[in-house]
């Protein structure tokens, strides 16, 4: 099965684009393409694991919290990349390939990672 990332809303589209330049062969989900634009981060998180996604985001905040909220209570997590926003599309393209090419499946399950590595 191919890595899958589950892109948030504001994640730049630079990103998303690069990144199937550079791999076709990852599946890149956006969250408004499945409707889940003007939902929870609870409920994109939820979304996720239902799908067995890595979520990308910029929310540093209320996404990493309803994260560990999740890990706490047990709920399946399957993973949280958070990039900042000033980080250049280049830079967040080469870690999330490097993330997705070195990764066996559900080896993010349960954690939230900081890019750059």
């Amino acid at each position: 099965m191919p890595f899958r990332f589950l892109v948030d809303e504001n994640v730049k589209d630079g990103i998303v684009t690069g990144l199937l330049q550079r791999s076709p062969e990852l599946e890149i989900i956006c969250v408004r393409d499945k409707g889940l634009a003007a939902a929870t981060d609870d409920e994109i998180l939820t979304w996720a694991a239902e799908h067995d996604c890595v979520i990308v985001s910029h929310d540093v905040s209320t996404m990493t919290a309803d994260a560990y909220a999740r890990v706490r209570r047990g709920d399946k997590m399957s993973g949280l990349m958070i990039v900042p926003q000033n980080l250049g599309i280049g830079m967040v393209i080469d870690e999330l390939l490097f993330i997705a090419e070195c990764s066996m499946p559900g080896e993010w399950e349960g954690k939230v990672q900081f890019i750059p590595l």
